[in-house]
């Protein structure tokens, strides 16, 4: 049995790897993938991973989409985040594909230039990696993009999925 936690950083993947810890010394299979500044928590932590470069091959794209994304990933990365540009590469890579595929590669990229990474929503990326990782529940936090994508697929698929929301000092009276 495997449980899969896909988690962007700052607080949203100390929460998940506290969640991947407890799993593992309960014995259970965990994986996480981490995604953007999760990555250096990561490595920082020596906390074991799957790398989203490893479902992503730029090189299988046509020349003008791999051009865009190269660029791209190339104008976003900062070294000194301790992210590899071969993560940023394939989160961009992945995240453009499908606007790509949905938009056509110059809507797609105007869209992209209107609406940044909140463009992204990878569910194609998502639904291949939950058919070969085979996960019986999936967690994620309250993210969007690639979390909200692995959600989605996860539910189509009746696999098991949690979303944990992190509104600490939120106490609005409804």
């Amino acid at each position: 049995r495997l449980i899969l936690l896909i988690s962007y950083g700052g607080g949203h993947i100390t929460m998940v790897s506290r969640i991947y810890k407890y799993l593992l010394k309960r014995g259970l299979q965990a994986k996480i993938i981490p995604l953007t500044s999760a990555v250096s928590f990561c490595i920082t932590n020596s906390i074991d991973y799957i790398k989203i470069e490893d479902f992503f091959n730029i090189n299988s794209l046509d020349t003008n989409s791999k051009n865009a994304i190269l660029k791209i990933a190339h104008q976003n990365h900062n070294n000194e985040l301790g992210i590899p540009f071969s993560h940023t590469l394939a989160y961009y890579g992945i995240g453009l594909n499908q606007l790509f595929i949905e938009k056509g590669l110059s809507l797609g990229l105007e869209y992209f230039k209107t609406n940044g990474r909140k463009s992204f929503l990878p569910t194609n990326f998502a639904k291949t990696v939950i058919k070969d990782l085979k996960p019986n529940a999936i967690f994620t936090t309250n993210s969007p993009r690639m979390e909200l994508a692995f959600r989605i697929i996860g539910k189509s698929m009746q696999i098991k999925t949690f979303a944990i929301d992190d509104l600490i000092g939120y106490f609005r009276r409804l």
